[in-house]
C-alpha cells in the first residue's frame, strides 16, 4: 500500500498506472502533474500524485480535453460543480455520437449502393458530406433525389440565408406536431390543419415549383417503412398524424397529388 507520504519513481508510476513514462514526463511539462526531483534530478511522485494521476486518467477516458481537466476539475473540490462539468461533458459526448451515427448511416447507404451495383456520383456523395456536416434530421432523404435533383436544389439554397430559414421552419414545425401528436390531437383539427398547411407550403417553397422534385419528396413520404431506424420517434409522428392531417387538408383544399406518392 502506498501512503501520501511515500516517494514513487516516474517508472514505478508509469507501471501502476499503464502509462508510458514520456506520458509522465508530458504531464510534468505541461504543469497537468507537477513531478518532484531527488537529489539525482529524477523525477518522483508521492502517493497524492498518484490519485491525482487515476483521476486525470479517469476525465481523459470521458473525452476530456486535458486544458479542461487542468485548468478546472483538479482544482476544485466542490462535488456541484464536478456534477455540472460532468454534465456538460455528457452533452458534448452525446452530440458526437450523434454526429458518429450519422456519419456510419451515411457511409451504410453508400455500401449498399455499391453493393446493389449502382453508380455513386460525386455530386451525391458531397451532398451527403454537406448534410452530415449540418446536422439535418432529414439528411437521408437525399438519397431519393436523381444528380440533377441535388444540383437544382443546391443551387437555389445557395442564396444566403434560404437553408436557414428552411432548418427554422422545419424545426418550428415539427416542434408543434410533436406537442399535437403527445396530446392524441385529432389530425383534422383546427391546429393540425394549421400545422398542415405550414408543412405544405415549406414543402412547396423546398421544391421550387419544380413537380420531379415535389413529386420525390412525397415518394419519400409514402416510403417511411425504409427510413432509417433512428427516425422512428420522427416517423411515428409523421405516420400518425402529419400524413392523416395533409390528407384531409388537400382534400379540403382540393388539392390534387399524384395517387402513387399521396
Amino acid at each position: 500500500m502506498i501512503n501520501d507520504s511515500d516517494s514513487i519513481s516516474i517508472g514505478k508510476l508509469a507501471q501502476l498506472c499503464g502509462v508510458t513514462v514520456r506520458t509522465l514526463q508530458y504531464y510534468d511539462r505541461s504543469g497537468l502533474l507537477p513531478a518532484s526531483f531527488n537529489r539525482s534530478g529524477r523525477r518522483e511522485y508521492s502517493g497524492e500524485d498518484l490519485i491525482k494521476l487515476q483521476q486525470i486518467l479517469f476525465l481523459k477516458s470521458l473525452g476530456f480535453p486535458l486544458k479542461k481537466i487542468n485548468g478546472n476539475l483538479l482544482k476544485t473540490g466542490n462535488l456541484a460543480e464536478l456534477g455540472r462539468l460532468f454534465n456538460r461533458q455528457k452533452k458534448i459526448l452525446i452530440k458526437q455520437k450523434n454526429h458518429l451515427e450519422r456519419t456510419i448511416n451515411a457511409l451504410d447507404m453508400l455500401i449498399g449502393e455499391s453493393e446493389k451495383g449502382r453508380r455513386v456520383s460525386i455530386e451525391k456523395m458531397m451532398a451527403v458530406l454537406e448534410v452530415m456536416k449540418q446536422e439535418n434530421p432529414c439528411a437521408f432523404i437525399i438519397w431519393y433525389f436523381s444528380d440533377g435533383q441535388l444540383e437544382k436544389i443546391a443551387k437555389d439554397f445557395s442564396s444566403s440565408g434560404k437553408y436557414q430559414t428552411f432548418m427554422d421552419s422545419f424545426t418550428g414545425l415539427f416542434a408543434e406536431l410533436q406537442l399535437l401528436y403527445n396530446r392524441h390531437a385529432d389530425p383534422s383539427g383546427p391546429e393540425a390543419q394549421r400545422i398542415a398547411a405550414g408543412w405544405w407550403n415549406m414543402v412547396s417553397r423546398f421544391s421550387n415549383g419544380d413537380s420531379e422534385i415535389l413529386n420525390t419528396l412525397m415518394k419519400s413520404g409514402q416510403d417511411m417503412d425504409n427510413w432509417p431506424d433512428e427516425t422512428e420517434p420522427m416517423r411515428k409522428v409523421f405516420q400518425e398524424l402529419l400524413a392523416p392531417a395533409l390528407g384531409y387538408y388537400f382534400k379540403q383544399n382540393n388539392i390534387m397529388v399524384d395517387e402513387n406518392n399521396s
